[in-house]
């Protein structure tokens, strides 16, 4: 490629018309996306998978399930099935299981911040027994 093609190209290219300011600023959200790294740590932590080996595709897809939503339309192909009816049922139960421990662990530790609490709990942690 010539040096003027490679300029053409990139006047033309999207990268080049963007300008600073014309970009919005992403608002930080407060649910931030789950990494393939803690759903498997969480299935092997579960009973049933606790002895038996969990395929990294299967992690993929409920941690796809868990931060796109339960639709199996906005799977990317790689982590679709091939078998054109096949279901994602389990996928989709171990997503919601996840989901429905993450929702309870968060509600306890808000429960676990309240100032009566709190003050119970001083009251008995700094009581020496004898």
């Amino acid at each position: 490629m010539s040096v003027s093609t490679y300029k053409k190209w990139m006047k033309e290219s999207f990268l080049y018309k963007t300008k600073v300011d014309d970009v919005t600023p992403v608002k930080e959200s407060v649910n931030k996306r789950i990494r393939i790294k803690e759903v498997y740590k969480w299935l092997k932590g579960l009973e049933e998978y606790r002895y038996r080996k969990i395929p990294g595709v299967d992690v993929r897809r409920v941690t796809s399930f868990i931060n796109n939503g339960l639709n199996e339309t906005d799977l990317p192909i790689s982590l679709q099935k091939k078998w054109g009816s096949a279901t994602y049922s389990k996928e989709k139960g171990l997503a919601d299981r996840f989901m429905k421990e993450r929702i309870n662990r968060k509600l306890t530790q808000t429960e676990s911040k309240h100032p009566l609490k709190e003050r119970y709990d001083r009251l008995f942690t700094n009581k020496v027994v004898l």
